[in-house]
């Protein structure tokens, strides 16, 4: 009887487990990034306090924004009313950073919707989304490829027993 065999199936069995539990660990940490990097998020009534003073601005979450802005009340005798026209955005900060600003025009100031509770909605690319279509193709063939290795890692371990 040869007990050869049966210890080294052993061994390939736990160097399976441990390798399939590492690579599913480090594999579902790739989801989230990759999201950011190829999917435009919506932000739906973000809640900020406008600038107190005219041309002051406020940071809005997000890179660049892709859409239209949105501002509405959030306080006072009339929430819900819409300010959109005394406010604008702007995509770069005082140090040409990208960003998304929340820019108080004086108008605002005229109308006292300064220093004030407003609701912001837009759609924006998330820190890292990569603008061009190759780039979030190549991300996606990434994911498509460590799977396969993953593939591939079961299939070798378990080559013996089939």
């Amino acid at each position: 009887m040869n007990k050869k065999g049966e210890g080294n199936t052993l061994g390939v069995l736990i160097m399976l487990f441990i390798g399939i539990i590492v690579a599913l660990a480090l594999l579902g940490g790739m989801f989230e990034p990759v999201g950011d990097m190829t999917n435009i998020r919506t932000a739906t009534n973000v809640t900020v306090t406008s600038a107190a003073a005219a041309a002051g601005t406020v940071t809005l979450p997000g890179r660049v924004n892709t859409s239209s802005l949105i501002v509405v009340n959030m306080t006072g005798d009339e929430p819900g009313e819409v300010w959109t026209v005394n406010f604008s955005i702007s995509n770069t900060d005082s140090n040409d950073r990208l960003a998304i600003l929340l820019v108080t025009d004086a108008a605002a100031v005229t109308a006292g919707q300064n220093g004030t509770s407003v609701g912001v909605s837009y759609t924006y690319e998330p820190e890292g989304y990569n603008s061009d279509s190759a780039s979030r193709s190549m991300i996606d063939l990434v994911l498509i490829f460590a799977a396969l290795a993953i593939l591939g890692f079961v299939v070798y371990g378990v080559r013996d027993w089939l």
